[in-house]
């Protein structure tokens, strides 16, 4: 069953106006620096994607993931209550989501 709403509304969207939305300003911003062109664009991609999130970590440092003092609290997969102040992610996760997002989906 078709829906002539959603059917409107698909043929409507036009390539360019689809990468004209976060993902293509990315697109736009990364290939002004030459980092959407050569075969290792992604790995280069990858490297300020996580950058970006170690700078935003620092930032705001954020209680989950450092203690009191600013340091970053210990991560141990699957807690088992042997350390307190372990904590279940840890500070790179941040940073490597950003790794992988502009280096893969962008």
């Amino acid at each position: 069953m078709a829906n002539p709403k959603l059917d409107a509304l698909l043929t409507s969207i036009s390539p360019e106006a689809a990468r004209t939305g976060i993902m293509g300003r990315a697109e736009s911003l990364f290939d002004s620096v030459g980092l959407m062109r050569s075969p290792f664009s992604p790995i280069g991609r990858a490297a300020v994607g996580f950058g970006a999130g170690w700078v935003v970590m620092k930032a705001i440092s954020p209680q989950w993931a450092y203690d009191e003092n600013g340091q970053p609290r210990p991560w141990r997969y699957g807690k088992d209550g042997s350390d307190s102040d372990a904590v279940t992610f840890p500070w790179w996760s941040v940073p490597l989501g950003g790794a992988v997002l502009c280096g893969v989906f962008i």
